[in-house]
């Protein structure tokens, strides 16, 4: 995996070449930020171009003119890297007892799974991606004292052919408590020419010894204008629907694309938005009463999805309002004519009651209340809400 495939984070990448480049390389760095930042394939990048046996310059695909340090992608190590096969690179990572694996289950267990769905999704992967690849959907994975034991037996002997022996361990969090002491050990008293890369989406849950004991690595949200450029560039996505994804997403790159998969729904939820907005803001009940059967004949599981796309536009809303309208870039057509001017009625008047209403209805459709009652309440709780925004 090289540089130049990862989304955006060049600020980022070029602060990592530094320290390889001037031999500053520390023996345990966290990797930290949000999901779908691009913590994990950095790091696979960065332990490539460490271990590369002939560095090169390569065109930056962003500007197209300067020029970015990079592995080489042709020499042995690199050939195996691309392949997640290098005998000197290790992966950590939640795991748990499934179908397969009927008990004591390791990172190893799973490792050609792991490996599989790396090299399909160009090393994005989120939690909820790995648990449903085990088939445990509904189960919580962790890194066992199998794992921490494995840790203690790769670094019992030495590198095959790489200068650097690369542990990488993924979701630090979701470390057992109960084995902590050996990982802390070993990051107490490393190798030599062995490098830790631990990645966290919580830094908060890292228990503070294991913290205290790393180089910080903070990772930034993508911009938004670096994942127009790739979706556009590498994916051939309409804009429009590029538009509507990332105005969504936070700068989770895992997150885009899912939304980009489903842009069907996505432009019915945006419809059925400006809709029930428009009929709860006036208090046309009668109106309202005759658009509600969309709603309900969405099916649970789609309301719940249509409600929390709600709160989403709300948060967005918020942003306009107080913070930079430079995101009404990511409307077109009849969305950005309504967003012009519903947007000023989200405020700090209304925010927390406008929210705890749209909470609350997805509590009720979860819970299988009639969804034409909820529909309709929620349409008065809204016109109240809108009121009390006026008022600002």
């Amino acid at each position: 995996m090289q540089f130049k495939h990862i989304v955006g984070q060049r600020e980022l990448i070029n602060k990592l070449i530094s320290i390889i480049e001037n031999d500053r390389v520390s023996h345990a760095q966290l990797f930290t930020g949000s999901e779908g930042v691009g913590k994990l394939p950095i790091a696979i990048a960065y332990a490539q171009y460490l271990n590369c046996l002939n560095r090169k310059y390569f065109p930056d695909a962003d500007s197209k003119k300067e020029l970015i340090a990079d592995s080489c992608g042709e020499c042995s190590s690199c050939i195996k890297y691309e392949k997640l096969s290098h005998p000197d690179l290790h992966f950590i990572f939640p795991n748990i007892t499934n179908e397969k694996v009927k008990k004591d289950s390791s990172s190893q267990s799973f490792i050609a799974e792991w490996t599989q769905l790396l090299l399909q999704q160009k090393g994005y992967v989120s939690y909820d991606e790995w648990l449903n690849e085990l088939g445990v959907e509904n189960k919580q994975a962790i890194i066992n004292v199998r794992d921490c034991n494995n840790i203690i037996s790769i670094l019992g002997y030495k590198s095959f052919e790489a200068k650097y022996k690369v542990i990488i361990i993924w979701l630090i969090e979701k470390l057992d408590e109960k084995t902590s002491s050996k990982i802390l050990k070993v990051l107490e008293e490393p190798e030599e020419r062995t490098l830790f890369i631990l990645i966290s989406q919580n830094q908060e849950r890292i228990i503070k010894t294991i913290l205290s004991r790393t180089q910080i690595v903070k990772f930034p949200k993508i911009s938004n204008e670096d994942l127009m450029d790739c979706l556009q560039n590498q994916y051939q996505y309409p804009i429009v629907d590029i538009k509507k994804a990332i105005r969504q997403t936070e700068g989770n790159f895992k997150k885009t694309l899912s939304l980009l998969s489903q842009s069907d729904q996505q432009r019915e939820f945006s419809r059925l938005f400006i809709e029930w907005m428009r009929g709860s803001f006036r208090g046309d009940f009668g109106q309202l009463a005759a658009f509600i059967p969309q709603l309900v004949n969405l099916g649970r599981e789609r309301q719940k999805q249509f409600l929390a796309y709600i709160l989403d536009e709300f948060c967005r809303c918020l942003r306009l309002n107080y913070i930079d309208q430079c995101d009404l870039q990511f409307f077109d057509g009849s969305e950005l004519d309504f967003m012009k001017n519903f947007y000023r009625f989200i405020n700090k008047q209304n925010i927390t009651f406008l929210s705890d209403v749209i909470e609350q209805g997805i509590y009720h459709v979860e819970r299988n209340v009639n969804a034409n009652l909820i529909f309709m309440d929620l349409s008065i709780q809204l016109n109240k809400g809108f009121k009390m925004g006026k008022t600002s």
